[in-house]
């Protein structure tokens, strides 16, 4: 054996935090470092063109095949399209050792890590000396095996002299010694999920996550890269005849449970089937939203469109008739009554209008669909709980 790597002690807080200024230097000028993950020995660098190539070359690895990034979270993930399966899935499995494959519809990411697809494949890892490592970076790096191709994982520093052999500045974190461990499951979420790997979190496990979301929300994903984009909004259209009573008080409770919760990244909106576009809310209706606190005092009505259909990931609708309507206008796979979030799987009732039928009518109507609306959060809560 020839020359040995440089190694840093890598085990302990202390350890880690006494690396830091050394580790980011060491990243920034484009070389690699071989680290200690929850599972094996992981070999990588930054996500940028020299220390993707530098990778590349020590693992001889084609350029058809992508290396993984690990991540902090998803606000290290700008760029990425993340449909509601993989949100649930991240909420339920991250950190942890569960791999999703996102679409990069704009080619923000590099070759290297962007399939000739557009996939990228991404990982929170669980381990304290990864999350050192990503904050030291300032964001993800690339993840491989630190091991020569088709040899046994790396589990101890010992096994890791050979990428001094090979030539490259590899710097080595010495986390001791990694027990055996499965790998981490790889599920493609670009479309309707599937297991590409299967691994340490089993197939039921995430069969159990995904099916309170599939029928609802899995079109999402096939509805353009513009769509689902991790960090920005979730969009959520209430319907009713005319946009004046039921879907204002809708679009004001969905407001205010939003703001409850810190949603801030969840957007409201409301339409009418029959509108008269640019009246103001019924009085009854104004009056008694701000009676509990919802202003509907600057609401103007708005028709129904393909495009404010479009527009919305999750339509809502007062009754049957307005999700004909919504169907018409190519909304059919993301909508639904909103009281069918009450139903537990019964048949959904329509929330009657109050036009016309005073206060108290219009007192029942809001504690309706403040229910309804509650329970439609709750359900939406592995998705997009920030």
């Amino acid at each position: 054996m020839g020359r040995r790597p440089h190694t840093l002690p890598y085990a302990t807080p202390a350890e880690r935090a006494a690396a830091r200024e050394r580790l980011a230097a060491h990243l920034d000028s484009g070389r690699l470092i071989a680290y200690p993950t929850e599972t094996v020995y992981g070999l990588g660098g930054l996500p940028r063109s020299d220390g993707i190539a530098r990778l590349a070359a020590l693992k001889a690895r084609p350029a058809e095949k992508p290396f993984l990034l690990l991540a902090r979270g998803a606000d290290d993930l700008a760029g990425l399209a993340a449909t509601p399966a993989a949100r649930a899935l991240a909420a339920s499995f991250w950190p942890g050792p569960l791999t999703i494959v996102l679409d990069d519809p704009h080619g923000r990411w590099p070759a290297g890590v962007r399939a000739t697809d557009g996939g990228v494949a991404v990982r929170v890892s669980p381990d304290p000396a990864v999350a050192a490592i990503l904050e030291a970076a300032s964001g993800p790096i690339t993840s491989s095996s630190a091991n020569r191709p088709g040899e046994a994982p790396a589990r101890r520093v010992d096994d890791l002299e050979w990428v001094a052999d090979a030539g490259e500045d590899v710097l080595v974190l010495d986390g001791g010694e990694r027990q055996e461990a499965a790998p981490s499951t790889v599920v493609d979420c670009r479309g309707r999920p599937r297991i590409v790997r299967p691994g340490a979190v089993d197939e039921a496990s995430i069969r159990g996550v995904l099916e309170p979301v599939e029928p609802l929300f899995d079109a999402r994903a096939a509805r353009g890269p513009e769509e689902g984009t991790v960090g920005t909004s979730f969009n959520l259209l209430f319907v009713c005849t005319g946009n004046t009573c039921r879907s204002p008080m809708a679009e004001g409770i969905a407001r205010a449970l939003l703001a409850e919760r810190g949603w801030g990244h969840v957007e409201v909106s409301s339409a009418g089937v029959a509108a008269a576009v640019g009246a103001p809310a019924s009085a009854d209706a104004v009056d008694v939203a701000q009676s509990h606190g919802v202003d509907l005092g600057d609401h103007r009505a708005r028709q129904l469109s393909r495009e404010r259909v479009g527009w919305a990931d999750l339509v809502l609708a007062m009754a049957p008739g307005h999700l004909d309507a919504v169907a018409h206008l190519g909304g059919a796979d993301r909508a639904e009554l909103v009281t069918a979030f009450l139903a537990g799987g019964g048949a959904a009732p329509a929330v009657p209008d109050p036009i016309g039928q005073g206060r108290p009518v219009y007192e029942a109507t809001f504690a309706t669909l403040r229910e309804a609306i509650s329970a439609v959060l709750d359900r939406l809560a592995p998705i997009l709980s920030p």
